[in-house]
């Protein structure tokens, strides 16, 4: 046994390569490892993955992506600046609402 060593990035590689060709099982996997541990490392690999799939950590829903522009008035030229962040519609709801009613 190797003592005090981390394998939390080899757990999350070893599951993400062994079911490659089912991206569902791989988050779904991935999303009990993470409500299951403790373990800050592992959690942090988690996220970075499913970030890159899209998916939500907590709770394995897809990711929307929100969009919107926010115009600088104190420019002349190229004064609309544009954002996105990617939400998650169950986890991030009270987030949304609020993006939503600041878009209005």
């Amino acid at each position: 046994m190797y003592k005090g060593e981390n394998f939390s990035r080899e757990i999350v590689d070893l599951i993400c390569d062994e079911w490659r060709n089912d991206e569902q099982l791989v988050i779904d996997a991935l999303v009990y490892l993470y409500n299951t541990t403790t373990d800050d490392k592992i959690i942090e690999q988690i996220e970075m993955v499913c970030k890159d799939y899209g998916y939500c950590p907590d709770c394995g829903n897809k990711l929307s992506t929100y969009e919107w522009c926010e115009t600088h008035t104190e420019l002349e030229y190229n004064n609309q600046e544009w954002f996105s962040c990617q939400m998650c519609s169950c986890c991030d709801r009270g987030e949304i609402e609020n993006y939503m009613e600041e878009v209005e």
